[in-house]
């Protein structure tokens, strides 16, 4: 059940949106080696974000999923940090991320929990 969350502070069409969740998907599902009909992507847009002082375009990426290997943030800050680069023009240094491990009792679905 993991959970790719995209906030960036750049407004982009809808047809660059769906792209960059659409790659999101596949990519994060595809490194974390889960199915991607357990993936969930989503995006928002949030103008009012600052990082480092500045307000150039800028994003904050949280990941969280079951049993997510200690090694996975290494891999999924880079292929995470290049597709924002592709999509959205936002380079790595304007990019935070965060990865957390829920653990499976904490993850509800369908009227219970995993």
């Amino acid at each position: 059940m993991p959970l790719l969350s995209i906030e960036i502070s750049l407004a982009l069409e809808a047809p660059a949106i769906d792209a960059l969740l659409g790659e999101a998907s596949g990519l994060v599902a595809g490194l974390l080696g889960k199915p991607e009909s357990y993936m969930m992507v989503r995006h928002q847009y949030n103008p009012a974000m600052r990082l480092g002082g500045h307000d150039a375009p800028l994003a904050l990426i949280e990941l969280r999923s079951i049993g997510l290997p200690e090694t996975a943030p290494a891999e999924l800050s880079k292929a995470l940090c290049a597709l924002l680069e592709r999509h959205a023009g936002i380079p790595g240094t304007r990019v935070y991320l965060l990865f957390a491990d829920v653990p499976r009792a904490r993850w509800g679905h369908n009227g219970t929990t995993l």
